[in-house]
């Protein structure tokens, strides 16, 4: 397949990687893929750019990722507002706007919640995080909830700790401090995965590294199959894990 072609297809493998935090986006977002996907299967470039449809379906879906992408201060700030009221539902009108007066910052590309998040024993699920926010600047305590995932790109300026939920993978994540993951059933990490402290999981269902991993410390046990711990030791060597 031509060169440009390959782009295109490149291009919405990574827009298919995109987590939204609305349900109803996330849903829309793979039927527009999968109709995009049927569209070029075992066409050439050259039949896709003569084909008025695929490029106006290609054109609606590089429309609709950029329109959920950019969401107001002032959207951003109602969303958290009631995330606020439904977890925290003790506090007061007042208390709330304080709460985002305080708290949240919007910094060129970056939106800053400069507080901590502690939610353990919660019964939460993945719809249940703070939205938007893309960076945190404290602790982040999840233990024993739900979540499979957090949103991709998130960054964790202090410890994580998701012990006890249902997290398969760990990718796109960037923590600062210590990673505490025990009690979930990893099988990957990596995908632009940083952590600048120790990370520490189960190891015996671990079956796959990426080597763009950055872990300073990693501690997942000594029930690691052979493949994995060969795995670590040539990352080690890399300098990709401490």
């Amino acid at each position: 397949m031509p060169e440009v072609a390959f782009n295109i297809e490149k291009t919405i493998k990574e827009i298919s990687d995109f987590k939204f935090d609305e349900q109803a986006d996330q849903k829309k977002l793979s039927r527009m893929i999968i109709k995009l996907e049927a569209m070029m299967a075992g066409r050439l470039f050259d039949d896709l750019n003569d084909d008025i449809n695929f490029l106006t379906a290609l054109l609606e879906l590089i429309c609709f990722v950029n329109e959920v992408q950019e969401i107001s201060p002032e959207k951003v700030k109602q969303d958290i507002l009631a995330w606020n009221e439904k977890h925290f539902p003790w506090q007061t009108d007042e208390e709330r706007e304080d709460f985002i007066d305080k708290y949240l910052v919007f910094d060129e590309d970056q939106i800053i919640f400069k507080k901590e998040i502690i939610l353990p024993k919660r019964d939460l699920y993945d719809g249940d995080f703070i939205p938007h926010v893309t960076l945190i600047r404290g602790q982040v305590n999840l233990v024993q909830n739900n979540f499979t995932t957090l949103p991709s790109g998130l960054i964790v300026a202090n410890d994580l700790d998701i012990t006890g939920n249902r997290f398969h993978q760990l990718q796109a994540l960037t923590v600062v401090g210590k990673v505490s993951a025990k009690d979930n059933p990893i099988t990957t990490l990596g995908k632009e995965l940083t952590v600048d402290g120790e990370l520490l999981v189960d190891g015996e269902k671990l079956s796959l590294i990426y080597d763009d991993v950055m872990i300073r410390t990693l501690k997942a046990g000594h029930k690691l199959s052979r493949r994995v711990a060969n795995r670590i030791k040539k990352l080690k060597v890399a300098g990709k894990i401490g």
